[in-house]
């Protein structure tokens, strides 16, 4: 009895971590102690500024008292926009925020903030992301060819 309660346990651990769920932003403040139990993995969907000011902000909220709550479950965190984040989105938030963050299409949106993007802060940029960049930020003919290999889109703005 004991062996079968302790091999079931080990199943569900294992689906659990490759399990991923989404939910969107207006469920985060619902009590989801099930879903952390469920999936090693959530995606927030339809994130908007007025959000991702919100978690920079620093302020105690319920959303980020959700989030601190997941990651007590071991609980990795996606967000993704409720658009492509054109305009509106600020480059700078992707690496502030510490979430990996993702546009309404599924591409993951990465952002380098140095001056010059060289090759080794495009090498282990995953295949299909997206690099959202400056029209003033330079980039080594290394480091384009690699985002062309890998078909990563760039995205320019001023």
């Amino acid at each position: 009895m004991l062996e079968r309660l302790v091999k079931r346990i080990i199943e569900l651990l294992e689906i659990r971590e490759t399990t991923v769920l989404s939910i969107a932003l207006k469920e985060m403040n619902k009590n989801c102690d099930h879903l952390f139990i469920k999936a090693k993995t959530v995606r927030i969907k339809g994130v908007d500024r007025i959000f991702l000011d919100l978690l920079l902000s620093g302020k105690a909220n319920e959303e980020q008292d959700w989030l601190d709550r997941a990651h007590s479950y071991g609980v990795k965190i996606e967000l993704e926009l409720f658009d492509s984040g054109e305009p509106w989105f600020c480059y700078e938030q992707i690496n502030k925020l510490g979430y990996p963050i993702f546009s309404i299409n599924g591409s993951q949106l990465v952002h380098v903030p140095y001056n010059v993007i060289c090759y080794r802060d495009v090498a282990l940029l995953e295949l299909g992301s997206t690099l959202c960049k400056y029209k003033k930020q330079l980039m080594t003919s290394l480091a384009y060819e690699d985002l062309q290999k890998k078909q990563i889109d760039i995205i320019e703005r001023v």
